[in-house]
C-alpha cells in the first residue's frame, strides 16, 4: 500500500473516533503539566472537561467537569508529633508546673511532616492566663514567664484568680494547612503556697502586702525548743529573722541577750528540706539542793550543781542558786526534731549564757553572737566567767576555783554550750548554745560565782545575705517594738505584729534577789519569690 493511501486509512479512522475534531496529542512534544494559581478564585472561568489547576493558598488540586471547579480527593499524611509525650521536644505534657517566679517555664510542641508540607505552630489559653504568667511564642518554643508575687497577688485580692494558686488549661496545635494535631494541658503556678510541714509553737500570719509568713517560738520563758520544717526547691528565695534565746538571770544579776539578726537564703540546687529552731529560755533554781538550772534547748549548758557535796562536806541551800545557758536560733538543711546537724547549718544566732551571782551585777553572762560573731564572755570572780564560742571552737570553762567548788564544768562545743562548775553553794552558769557553744562559768560560795560564755552566731556567705547591717550579738539586740519594726520593712508587712511577749532578752531583767529564768528566742520565715 502507498504512503498516501496509509495517510488517508488513519485519518478516516481517527474521524470515527474523534468526532468532534479535538486536537490530538503528539507525545513526542513533551506537552502537559498543570497550571498553578494562587487562590481558589483565580481559577478561569473558562474551562472544559479535564482541565486542571492546583492552588497553592489550600495546597489542592483542582478538575473541571466542564461546568465548574473540583477539588480531587488527596491522601494527606497528618502531622504527629516528634517523638514520646513529655519528651521535651515533642509531645507537650499533660501538666506542667511553673517551680516560682523567677523561673520561666519553656515547652517546645513540636510535630512532623512525611509529605514534607511546612507546618504552623499556635496556641489556645484560658482568659485567666494572663493574671498568672505572660507567653511568647518562637516557631515551637513556648515561653510562660510567671507574673512575680506582687502582680499575683494582686490579682487573686482582686478577685481575678484563686488566692494562692491556678491551673491553667492551653492546647497546642500544630497544622500543615489540612489537619490538625492539638495536644491539652494544664499549667500549674503555685506563688503562696505552704511550704511549711511539721512544726511546735507554731503561728501564721499573713500581712497587708499579701505576704504569708510563719512564726516559731517557745512559750515565753519556756526551757524547750520549737522547731519548723519546710520543703523547699532551688531558686527559693526565703528570709529570716530571729533571736536567740537567754540564759537564766542570777541573784541581784542580769542576763545577756541572745544574738539576733535578720537575712536570707537562696536555696541552692540539691537541697529539698530545711529545719528552723527558736531556742528555749535557760532556767534558774533558787535555794535547790543537789539540782542545776536547766539550759534552753536546743544546746544550753546547764548550771553547774548547787548545793553539792564537795570535799565530804554537805551542800549549803540557802545559799544555793544557778542559771543555765539559752538555746540557739537557726537554720540547717534536712529535716530533724531535736537539733540540726553541725555540718548543715545556714545561719544561726547563739543564746546568751547563764548569769552568776556576785553582789554586784558583773557575773553577767556572755552575750550571744549574731551571724559570724563570736559569743560574749561570762563575768565573775577572779577569771571564773566562761569564754564566748568562736567561729571554730567552743569556749573554755571559767578557772577560779575555791575549797568549796569543783572544776568540774566543761567548755563548749559545737551547738552546744558547755556546763558550769559545780560548788556547795551556788553553781556556775551554763555556756550558752551556739554554732561553737560558750563554756560553763565557775561556781561560787553563795555570793561570787560567775557566768556562763555565749555561744556564736553562724552565716553561710555563699547562699545567704544579711539585711544591710541589721544584725550583732546579744548586746545590739533591739527591743521587741524595734525588732518588730525591722521585720516589718524587711518583708514589707507593714502590720506585721510581734507575738505578745518579750523574745530573746531584747528587754532587759529586773535585777532582784532570787534570780529568774531566762527569755526564749523567736524566729520568723517567709518566702519571697
Amino acid at each position: 500500500m502507498s504512503r498516501t493511501r496509509d495517510i488517508v486509512r488513519m485519518l478516516g479512522l481517527t474521524e470515527v473516533a474523534n468526532t468532534s475534531n479535538n486536537a490530538l496529542l503528539n507525545t513526542a512534544s513533551n506537552v502537559g503539566g498543570v497550571t498553578t494559581y494562587a487562590t481558589v478564585n483565580d481559577l478561569p472561568l473558562s474551562h472544559t472537561v479535564g482541565d486542571q489547576a492546583f492552588v497553592t493558598a489550600v495546597s489542592r488540586l483542582y478538575f473541571s467537569n466542564g461546568s465548574g471547579w473540583y477539588s480531587q480527593n488527596i491522601i494527606n499524611a497528618n502531622p504527629r508529633w516528634a517523638d514520646s509525650v513529655g519528651s521535651g521536644v515533642g509531645e507537650p505534657a499533660t501538666t506542667y508546673d511553673i517551680v516560682d517566679s523567677a523561673t520561666p517555664l519553656i515547652v517546645k510542641a513540636i510535630g512532623v511532616d512525611s509529605d514534607a508540607l511546612p507546618l504552623t505552630n499556635s496556641i489556645v489559653l484560658a482568659d485567666s492566663a494572663q493574671y498568672v504568667f505572660n507567653m511568647t511564642q518562637d516557631s515551637s518554643v513556648f515561653t510562660f514567664t510567671p507574673k512575680t508575687l506582687a502582680q499575683a497577688t494582686a490579682s487573686s485580692v482582686a478577685g481575678l484568680i484563686d488566692s494562692n494558686a491556678a491551673e491553667i488549661d492551653v492546647t497546642f496545635k500544630v497544622t500543615d494547612g489540612i489537619a490538625i494535631l492539638s495536644k491539652a494541658s494544664i499549667i500549674k503556678y503555685s506563688w503562696n503556697s505552704t511550704f511549711v510541714g511539721a512544726y511546735t509553737g507554731y503561728t501564721a500570719f499573713t500581712g497587708n502586702n499579701g505576704q504569708a509568713m510563719h512564726i516559731i517560738h517557745p512559750a515565753e520563758r519556756n526551757v524547750t525548743g520549737v522547731y519548723m520544717q519546710m520543703g523547699v526547691s532551688a531558686g527559693d528565695i526565703i528570709r529570716f529573722a530571729m533571736i536567740g534565746g537567754t540564759g537564766g538571770a542570777g541573784v541581784e544579776t542580769s542576763a545577756a541577750s541572745g544574738g539576733w539578726g535578720l537575712a536570707q537564703y537562696t536555696v541552692p540546687a540539691g537541697v529539698t528540706e530545711l529545719t528552723a529552731y527558736a531556742g528555749g529560755a535557760g532556767q534558774h533554781h533558787w535555794q535547790g539542793t543537789n539540782i542545776r538550772g536547766e539550759g534552753g534547748t536546743i544546746g544550753g549548758g546547764s548550771s553547774g550543781l548547787m548545793a553539792g557535796t564537795v570535799g565530804g562536806n554537805a551542800g549549803n541551800s540557802t545559799y544555793s542558786v544557778g542559771s543555765g545557758g539559752g538555746g540557739y536560733s537557726g537554720l540547717f538543711k534536712g529535716l530533724t526534731t531535736t537539733g540540726g546537724t553541725f555540718a548543715n547549718t545556714v545561719m544561726l544566732v547563739g543564746g546568751s549564757g547563764g548569769s552568776g551571782n556576785w553582789n554586784t551585777t558583773s557575773a553577767i553572762g556572755g552575750a550571744g553572737g549574731g551571724f559570724n560573731y563570736n559569743g560574749g564572755d561570762g563575768g565573775g570572780y577572779n577569771n571564773g566567767g566562761g569564754h564566748g564560742g568562736t567561729s571554730s571552737a567552743g569556749g573554755d570553762a571559767g578557772t577560779h576555783q575555791a575549797s568549796y567548788t569543783l572544776l568540774d564544768g566543761t567548755a563548749g562545743s559545737q551547738l552546744q554550750g558547755g556546763t558550769g562548775h559545780s560548788s556547795q553553794y551556788d553553781g556556775g552558769g551554763g555556756g550558752g548554745a551556739g554554732y561553737y557553744g560558750g563554756g560553763g562559768g565557775s561556781g561560787g560560795g553563795g555570793y561570787n560565782s560567775s557566768g556562763g560564755g555565749g555561744g556564736s552566731g553562724r552565716l553561710d556567705t555563699a547562699n545567704c545575705v544579711t539585711d544591710g547591717s541589721n544584725y550583732g550579738n546579744g548586746g545590739s539586740c533591739p527591743t521587741n517594738s524595734a525588732f518588730q519594726a525591722l521585720v516589718r520593712t524587711y518583708s514589707g508587712a507593714t502590720d506585721f505584729t510581734m507575738p505578745t511577749g518579750n523574745w530573746g532578752g531584747g528587754t532587759a531583767h529586773t535585777i532582784d534577789q532570787q534570780g529568774a529564768d531566762g527569755y526564749a528566742g523567736i524566729l520568723i520565715a517567709w518566702k519571697t519569690n
